[in-house]
C-alpha cells in the first residue's frame, strides 16, 4: 500500500480528542480519497481547535474550549451531561435518536 488514511486517535497529529478531531479530518480525508482517484494533489489536514468536554457523573465535570478557556461543572454540563452531544451524532448521521 503505497498510500494510508488515519483519523481520530491512530492520526499522529498531536493531541487525541477523537470526536471532534474526526469531524475535521474526515472531509480533508474524503477529498484527498477522490484527488487520488482522480490522480491530483491531495490536501493537506490544517489542525482544527483544540477543546474537549469532560463530564464526570450527572452534575460535575470540566472543559477546555477553543482559545484554551477552560470552564467547570455549570457549563460543562450545560454543553454534554444531558445526552453526551447523542442527540447532535445522530443529527449529523441524519437519524432520529434510537429509543434505546
Amino acid at each position: 500500500c503505497k498510500t494510508a488514511f488515519a483519523l481520530g486517535d491512530c492520526a499522529a497529529i498531536g493531541p487525541k480528542f477523537a470526536y471532534l478531531a474526526m469531524k475535521f479530518q474526515a472531509p480533508v480525508i474524503n477529498k484527498n480519497i477522490r484527488a487520488l482517484e482522480k490522480k491530483k494533489g491531495m490536501s493537506a489536514y490544517k489542525k482544527g481547535p483544540t477543546m474537549m468536554v469532560l463530564p464526570l457523573g450527572p452534575n460535575g465535570g470540566n472543559s477546555q474550549l477553543p482559545m484554551g478557556i477552560v470552564v467547570g461543572n455549570f457549563l460543562t454540563r450545560t454543553i454534554k451531561s444531558g445526552d453526551l452531544f447523542s442527540s447532535n451524532t445522530w443529527g449529523e448521521l441524519n437519524q432520529d435518536i434510537a429509543n434505546v
